[in-house]
């Protein structure tokens, strides 16, 4: 390998160590264009950040009740929670599976060991590493009114570094 093609090969590992280093897409959304607590993307940001419009078939959410860990039970496609209540939220992420994300809900608090957003909203949570799954409390507030939809929305990148065409999708 000549002196140039050496330059050039360090020059591109040099920058592929920095890259590996940025924040994923969910994060720097928060960050920098994200204007409520449970807004998540709905067009392309930034230069490189993507957005598939398509729903996420691929993320399955599971609601257990904390206090039994029996699954809460949906009927005709809808979950009822109680007020004062508190669930155990399991996420998992289907191909690939390793991925960064933001997880928000309309009403109630989420409970983590990390959180990667900042503090300023008890309803979201971000990963900046990418992983296969993960976890929450949800706590509903006792202040819920009967009847009240409660949307629980995640959207996840694949938790590589952001190139074009590498989309971020949503699940409801």
């Amino acid at each position: 390998m000549g002196l140039s093609s050496l330059g050039r090969f360090l020059s591109v590992l040099i920058l592929a160590l920095c890259f590996a280093r940025t924040s994923a897409y969910p994060s720097i959304f928060v960050a920098r264009y994200q204007q409520t607590c449970t807004q998540h993307p709905e067009t392309s940001f930034g230069r490189v950040h993507g957005y598939s419009k398509a729903p996420d078939r691929t993320v399955v959410f599971t609601l257990k009740a904390a206090a039994s860990s029996a699954p809460v039970v949906q009927e005709k496609g809808v979950t009822t929670v109680c007020p004062g209540d508190r669930y155990l939220l399991d996420i998992a992420f289907g191909a690939p599976s390793k991925r960064n994300f933001l997880l928000t809900v309309t009403q109630g608090t989420f409970i983590v060991p990390q959180n990667d957003c900042d503090a300023w909203c008890p309803n979201r949570v971000c990963s900046v590493a990418p992983v296969p799954k993960s976890s929450a409390v949800y706590v509903v507030p006792c202040s819920v009114a009967p009847g009240t939809q409660i949307t629980i929305k995640i959207t996840s990148a694949n938790g590589r570094i952001p190139v074009p065409g590498c989309d971020l999708r949503s699940a409801t």
